[in-house]
């Protein structure tokens, strides 16, 4: 198999590549590193505020990193910008699967 550098989008983190699989096929593979994210929802987390903003008006519910939600728009036609599809975000976040894009305790 061959892999070639495509692009890479420093805005959403996602890193694409072509791969041919030497017989005249091939898959755009898309990649990105999203420890800091995760690292950045459990530092909330774990920071005693609950999510809650530092004059109580807000929460911080967490971040969901791009490369995740194209994945869960491609594979399981889930669009976190579409408003009929909210109950299902929710549901997700709420999940214990999905617990490391939240930042705090509180469910959705």
């Amino acid at each position: 198999m061959t892999r070639r550098f495509m692009s890479h989008n420093p805005v959403t983190g996602i890193t694409s590549y072509f791969e041919g699989d030497g017989q005249g096929g091939f898959s755009i593979i898309e990649e990105a590193d999203i420890d800091d994210v995760l690292e950045h929802n459990t530092r909330h987390r774990n920071n005693g505020t609950n999510g809650k903003s530092a004059n109580g008006e807000f929460w911080y519910a967490g971040e969901i990193p791009m490369i995740t939600i194209q994945k869960w728009l491609v594979e399981d036609h889930i669009d976190v910008f579409n408003p009929n599809d909210a109950k299902k975000v929710k549901q997700r976040l709420n999940s214990n699967e999905w617990f490391r894009l939240r930042s705090s305790d509180f469910k959705l």
